[in-house]
C-alpha cells in the first residue's frame, strides 16, 4: 500500500520532510541514524516487529505522511 511503500521510504531516510512524529522503539526516527533504525529493526525482526507496530507508527503521524 501507499503507506507502507512510504514508511520504507521514511526508514531509508529517502524522504525527509514529512508531518507529525515516527516513534521506532520508543525513539524519535528523526534523532536515529541509518545504522540505528538498521540494528532495531534486525534485532526485532525474529520477534514482534508486525504489522501492528506499522499501524501504531501511522497512528503517531496522525496520518500526516
Amino acid at each position: 500500500t501507499l503507506f507502507r511503500s512510504t514508511l520504507v521510504k521514511i526508514l531509508l531516510r529517502l524522504i525527509h520532510n514529512y508531518n507529525g512524529k515516527i516513534f521506532l522503539f520508543d525513539k524519535d526516527l528523526k534523532n536515529l541514524t541509518r545504522k540505528e533504525i538498521s540494528e532495531k529493526i534486525q534485532g526485532e525482526k525474529n520477534s514482534d516487529f508486525t504489522s501492528e507496530r506499522v499501524s501504531k507508527a501511522y497512528a503517531a503521524t496522525n496520518g500526516n505522511i
